[in-house]
């Protein structure tokens, strides 16, 4: 290995560290799939963290991964709640993610948005960064921010004299900010091979405030590029790869300098392949480069290998200032109070939240092989489709929050007659597979007394993914399989699409475009693709929570299942006649059947996120999912555990028990965060059978709440709260 002296210097002179030997690859293939545009640089809790990316098809992933080690890499989440592409960095003790919102975690699994709506908006290939004890994004724009709190954000500079940069890098090195390279939105002239709108720069930019850049290179040695990636490693500002716009090529050249301004080429006899949108780390005395697209997508790992470890006196210093860094938000005395507050809640709530175990009595059942049969077999050819099927499962989760209904996700491939036998209720949409195992165990479950709800093409498709000829549970269905009912015409418009930058299509009047992130939403939607189907006179003693006429809407370019009614009676059907609901009475349990092929489907989502505050539902689709879960468990002389009435449609309500203390935790959390906080709740909590209440009360107080006998169990007025609270019943 050799470096290229483009100016004088020695190489990493100073830095405590002996020459780089060379890369090494780590792993040619890491458990993340591959990936470009990944978010990474950021290292939390001793760990490599890697946030989202890019893969064919405009299909982004939503996934977060770490490591500590480069070669092992753990799934922390498998849908992350912030904005895709966000920007992610360590700021106070936490990880942040940075786009269109902000949002922090202090683990990387449970995230907290503290701010719906950033004043830079959410612009793509901008850079976060940590600079003088503050947040800064600039990039992707002319301006420049800053913020103390990742709350409320300043514009330091409007216009920088580097212009709209696009896909350039930027990074914090000697007291100074440094912008380099990218791409600005112009005509190329002289005309370069690539994108014909996007000029490429190989510049260098500083400054010490943000506000007041100086040019420090004009041209530097190194080609025009965007999409590359750099660190400050050694010393130094390091940069790797990118795609270079004027020959149309992507680049695996290293480079390196202690002062922005003279660079030099670091040439290794082992070299990555040529990329852009590569990820990159500076941890454990290495430099670091992960995935990235090299046409195609790689998901490797290379390494940065040195001939020796730092200098005892340099690793100490590096441990001190990244101790200094990690505790520097511990010296605002102000924080000491709040923090002070939450240990004590915590402290006295600990008992209550040791060794929970869900109390739910419905359950969301999630066919695994569907998936990886049907939708993932060819992930390029069936990403759209995938990711409808994705949405509706996380739209129907949200529309169960959204009724204040507990629920536990349940995954079919881990059914017992022992798990079927905690739950109630079930729903089952788009489980197009049902194993003979698992249809044998449903129709136990709902003769003895279960309510199945399903739809969908449930258990249509045989176990490697064939048509069948009619339903593998439709004698539980009480219907038979008719034929695909495909709605589509060239007036309609599907109303799952992507919005490619660059463009926004005409949205529904009244739809709040504010939430769409550049990605899959729902808010496109001429009114004149909606299909209406209506509750039945006949669906009273079923649906007793529903008056009959009420209409429900359906995005029909998506079409449903025709079916032919056996034993089960229609609940409401479609204008032409054909049944949108169905029920069944099957032994002592009943089983609704719901045509459309994405039932829960909904107005506005951004992306298939989780958040209960993004979704907004076609008319009346969640009250008539609640009605088959709660008129259901009433026709079987059950109800819910816990019933929260009074409180506005984002207040989620979990149920966790503690068997030996004979008692539930009530859980309320507002995802709407509601101005002046909830009030006026109301609970009816239903103990197990053969069981009565004797104490309603607050953990973090131990104050009692009065409550009366009701059937089946008590009620009880709750106090007014903000953002989340929790009631222990005991009996």
């Amino acid at each position: 290995m050799r470096s290229r002296k483009m100016a004088g210097g020695g190489f990493i002179a100073g830095t405590g560290a002996q020459s780089p030997r060379g890369w090494a690859r780590v792993t040619p293939a890491a458990a993340f799939s591959p990936r470009d545009t990944a978010e990474g640089g950021v290292i939390f809790k001793k760990k490599m963290w890697l946030s989202n990316g890019f893969y064919h098809g405009s299909v982004l992933h939503r996934d977060l991964w770490s490591s500590s080690d480069g070669a092992t890499w753990v799934r922390v989440l498998d849908n992350t709640p912030y904005d895709g592409y966000s920007e992610m960095v360590v700021f106070k003790g936490r990880l942040w993610a940075i786009k269109g919102s902000v949002w922090n975690s202090m683990d990387g699994v449970r995230w907290k948005c503290v701010l719906d709506k950033t004043p830079f908006g959410g612009r793509g290939y901008g850079e976060a960064l940590v600079h003088g004890g503050k947040l800064w994004q600039l990039g992707s724009g002319p301006d420049v921010w800053s913020s103390p709190d990742g709350i409320n954000w300043t514009c330091v500079c409007k216009a920088a004299p580097y212009g709209a940069r696009y896909a350039a890098e930027v990074v914090s090195h000697s007291g100074r900010l440094w912008l380099m390279g990218g791409s600005t939105p112009e005509v190329n002239n002289p005309p370069e091979k690539g994108y014909a709108k996007s000029t490429t720069h190989n510049d260098v930019w500083s400054s010490a405030d943000g506000a007041e850049w100086k040019r420090e290179v004009a041209h530097a040695p190194w080609a025009p590029r965007q999409w590359f990636a750099a660190a400050v490693y050694g010393g130094e500002i390091w940069l790797v790869g990118g795609f270079d716009n004027v020959n149309k090529r992507n680049l695996a050249d290293v480079w390196h300098s202690r002062d922005g301004i003279e660079w030099r080429e670091l040439v290794s006899e082992t070299q990555f392949s040529p990329r852009h949108e590569p990820a990159i780390f500076v941890f454990d005395g290495s430099l670091w480069v992960v995935a990235g697209n090299s046409w195609p997508l790689d998901n490797d790992v290379w390494r940065l290998e040195c001939g020796g470890k730092p200098s005892r006196s340099a690793a100490s210093r590096a441990r001190g200032q990244a101790a200094r860094e990690e505790c520097a938000w511990s010296r605002d005395a102000s924080r000491w109070g709040a923090m002070r507050k939450g240990f004590h809640e915590a402290r006295a709530k600990m008992g209550f939240l040791a060794a929970p175990e869900s109390a739910a009595n419905v359950g969301m059942l999630l066919s695994d092989l569907t998936g990886s049969v049907i939708y993932r077999k060819d992930p390029y050819e069936n990403w759209n489709d995938e990711n409808r099927w994705t949405q509706n499962h996380a739209a129907l989760w949200a529309a169960l929050g959204q009724s204040q209904i507990p629920a536990d996700a349940v995954w079919a491939e881990t059914l017992s007659p022992a798990l079927l036998g905690r739950y109630r209720a079930l729903t089952l949409m788009g489980a197009r597979i049902v194993t003979d195992d698992q249809a044998a165990m449903l129709r136990k479950w709902v003769n003895a007394g279960g309510v199945l709800i399903a739809g969908g093409a449930a258990s249509l498709h045989y176990q490697g993914g064939g048509l069948r000829p009619n339903y593998l549970l439709s004698d539980l269905f009480g219907v038979n399989y008719d034929g695909n009912r495909d709605v589509s015409d060239p007036n309609k418009v599907d109303t799952y699409c992507i919005v490619r930058r660059g463009s926004m299509p005409k949205a529904v009047p009244g739809s709040n475009l504010d939430i769409v992130r550049l990605m899959v939403f729902r808010a496109v939607k001429p009114v004149a693709s909606l299909g209406i189907y209506k509750v039945s006179d006949a669906a009273a003693a079923f649906l007793p929570g529903i008056t009959p006429g009420t209409s429900c809407e359906y995005d029909m370019p998506l079409g449903y299942d025709k079916v032919k009614p056996g034993a089960a009676r229609v609940l409401a059907a479609f204008a032409n006649g054909d049944p949108a609901l169905t029920v069944n009475k099957s032994g002592r349990g009943l089983c609704y059947f719901w045509t459309p092929v994405y039932p829960a489907l909904c107005h506005v989502a951004r992306d298939w996120e989780t958040e209960l505050k993004i979704y907004r539902f076609w008319p009346n689709v969640r009250e008539l999912l609640a009605a088959m879960v709660k008129d259901g468990l009433a026709h079987q002389k059950a109800a819910l555990p816990a019933e929260v009435t009074g409180v506005p449609e984002y207040v989620e309500v979990i149920v966790r028990r503690q068997p030996e203390q004979r008692r539930w935790m009530i859980h309320l959390r507002d995802h709407g965060s509601t101005p002046g906080g909830v009030k006026g709740a109301a609970l009816a909590a239903h103990p197990p059978a053969g069981e009565s209440v004797k104490r309603v009360f607050y953990p973090d107080t131990d104050a009692d709440a009065a409550f009366k006998a009701c059937e089946g169990g008590v009620t009880a007025k709750l106090r007014d709260f903000e953002e989340h609270d929790m009631v222990a019943v005991e009996w």
